[in-house]
């Protein structure tokens, strides 16, 4: 109740219906204008809208607005709200008709043409709005914030003129303030206005000349006009005036490198060298742009000397390591890393780029272990948990990946090659529903991720959908009709169901053309000719296979078979028994095994 004792208090104060005579209160003694009285029926059906108005019914609020506008038609409030209503409901014409109605029986009332602007910025009519923001700038023109918005409004409209007379007025408004030149210049900057944002951040420059930012943001804005030569003598002269600032020569070195101008960049920082020999950073700036030049000897010799000065700086470990592991040099480039490591063990890139040497070189064990000891730093640094969880995929330790990569996507959730490993891990352990959800979330955030779409078809083939799996791989087709390991799958798929066989050996013969000495085409090969019966030619694909890969439960059980139509039953349950030891709740090779087919 005293929420809309309060609302009513307010309406009176505000003042809205017109007067009509009657006795004052004792306030009247003073010598003032006179206040205004109000129509009772008129006020009696407004309050009636506000309360309608307070339960979102603005059909109802309106009647009662148009009833209160027939005991009293002068009155600003009332058509504002009214107004207002309309607008709510989508009569936008008459909303818009009806405020300009409370502007013009309240011209010194600032809320009636606030409300315009606001809708005429919505609809992006900012023509119309301008009449409204000039007439608020005329009852409050010391406002800042009324002068910024109709500078705005005039920038919108291309009045340039204009818009840099009103940012003059609010400059002056702001007691000449370097921020409110730095908001100018980035609205000038969002308008595209590139000379007259330069014009503002060098005049800002003369307020603030020794602040770096200004300098970085004039420089970006001639690089934005396109006149990159004058960004380069504006830094350089920058840079002359204020030689501390870093970022200054950070930025100008970076456009010498993308000029290919690799000489001012080396000299620039060879400056820097000479002027402070016990500063790591320009030593390490001419290691990199030896390097980004493609002169990677002299980038290691340079290295090399920056770790006689600064033995004990990780980051020269880290960056020999990196060199090291672009060039394959996995021995040195794993040294350097561990070495990293050893000198700050708080740097989560240093143990990343260690995992990834280790997996490049093959050492899966290795990466997994160095990936658990840094998430014992690093619990939740989320490409740590990724990497983890990915190579325990690669390790078979599908459980394991599991926890690793839901911490990722607990904070990553829209990761989707984390969403593709998590569904592998899942896949592998069976936990079809799982595997299947996961798929489609990453789906729906990328349709057209392949990896993706060849896990999904995993899924739906154990689970013998085969309309679905089908359908995926003519997906995987369309997205990459040349992909061998999309073409082998569905090859292999066809075959297990013993169907298309000739379309399923023309697509492995495909692949095998791409990559001869893969394992599981060779393997897909094999079966393909088993289930044509031809079982000589089959051996011979499936044996190749083990000889490039270490051979999977489903391999040897393939041998087995293989084996068991050739008559040699004692390799048959030799390989059997081999398969049973990769997979030992397989109820088929057990079946196989005591004497039964399937």
């Amino acid at each position: 109740m005293k929420k809309y004792v309060f609302i009513f208090l307010s309406l009176l104060i505000l003042g809205g219906c017109a007067h009509f005579p009657g006795k004052s209160l004792e306030r009247s003694k003073i010598q003032k204008p006179p206040q205004k009285a109000y129509n009772p029926f008129a006020l009696s059906s407004f309050i009636d809208g506000v309360f309608a108005d307070l339960n979102r019914d603005y059909q109802r609020a309106a009647l009662d607005y148009n009833e209160a506008l027939t005991w009293d038609s002068t009155s600003a409030t009332i058509y504002a709200a009214l107004g207002q209503d309309y607008l709510k409901i989508g009569r936008v014409r008459i909303g818009l008709k009806l405020l300009k109605k409370a502007v013009r029986l309240e011209p010194d009332n600032p809320e009636y043409p606030s409300i315009l602007v606001a809708v005429y910025g919505q609809l992006r009519d900012f023509n119309s709005a301008i009449p409204y923001q000039e007439a608020l700038v005329k009852l409050k023109p010391n406002d800042v914030s009324g002068h910024y918005h109709l500078a705005t409004l005039y920038l919108l409209t291309k009045q340039d003129q204009k818009a840099a007379e009103e940012f003059n007025k609010v400059y002056e408004l702001s007691g000449k303030s370097p921020d409110a030149l730095g908001k100018i210049s980035e609205f000038y900057l969002q308008a595209r206005k590139y000379d007259q944002a330069i014009q503002t951040y060098q005049k800002l420059i003369q307020l603030q000349p020794d602040k770096e930012e200004n300098y970085i943001n004039l420089g970006e804005m001639y690089q934005m006009k396109g006149d990159t030569a004058t960004a380069v003598t504006f830094l350089e002269s920058a840079l002359k005036d204020h030689p501390a600032f870093s970022k200054v020569r950070n930025f100008l070195s970076d456009i010498y490198m993308n000029q290919n101008q690799w000489k001012k960049a080396l000299t620039l920082w060879q400056a820097l060298k000479e002027e402070k020999p016990n500063d790591i950073q320009p030593y390490l700036q001419i290691a990199e742009l030896h390097l980004a030049e493609g002169d990677t000897a002299k980038s290691i010799e340079m290295y090399g000397k920056i770790r006689q000065l600064f033995k004990d700086n990780w980051h020269v470990y880290y960056n020999l390591g990196r060199v090291y592991l672009e060039r394959k040099n996995f021995t040195d480039a794993i040294a350097n890393l561990k070495m990293a490591i050893q000198k700050d063990t708080s740097v989560p890139q240093s143990w990343l780029l260690l995992g990834l040497a280790y997996l490049q070189n093959g050492k899966n064990q290795e990466a997994e272990k160095n990936f658990a000891d840094a998430l014992k730093v690093f619990p939740g640094e989320p490409r740590l948990n990724f990497y983890y969880g990915a190579v325990l995929n690669q390790n078979k330790k599908y459980k394991q990946a599991v926890l690793p990569l839901q911490k990722l996507l607990q904070a990553s959730p829209n990761y989707v090659d984390g969403l593709r490993e998590l569904a592998y891990s899942y896949l592998n352990l069976k936990q079809y529903d799982n595997a299947e959800k996961t798929c489609l979330r990453a789906l729906k955030i990328n349709p057209n991720n392949l990896s993706v779409v060849l896990i999904l078809a995993s899924v739906y083939d154990d689970q013998k959908k085969y309309d679905a799996v089908d359908s995926l791989y003519q997906k995987a087709l369309s997205l990459d009709p040349e992909n061998a390991v999309v073409l082998n799958n569905f090859s292999y798929s066809l075959a297990t169901r013993g169907k298309d066989i000739s379309k399923a050996l023309e697509m492995v013969q495909k692949a095998l053309t791409k990559e001869p000495k893969n394992g599981a085409f060779l393997d897909t090969m094999g079966w393909i000719y088993y289930k044509m019966g031809r079982y000589k030619q089959a051996l011979k694909f499936v044996k190749a296979s083990t000889e490039t890969r270490e051979p999977s439960a489903e391999v040897f059980e393939h041998l087995g078979d293989i084996y068991h139509k050739l008559g040699n039953v004692k390799k048959a349950r030799l390989y059997w028994k081999k398969a049973l030891g990769k997979d030992k709740t397989n109820r088929r090779l057990l079946q196989k095994l005591r004497g039964g087919r399937s």
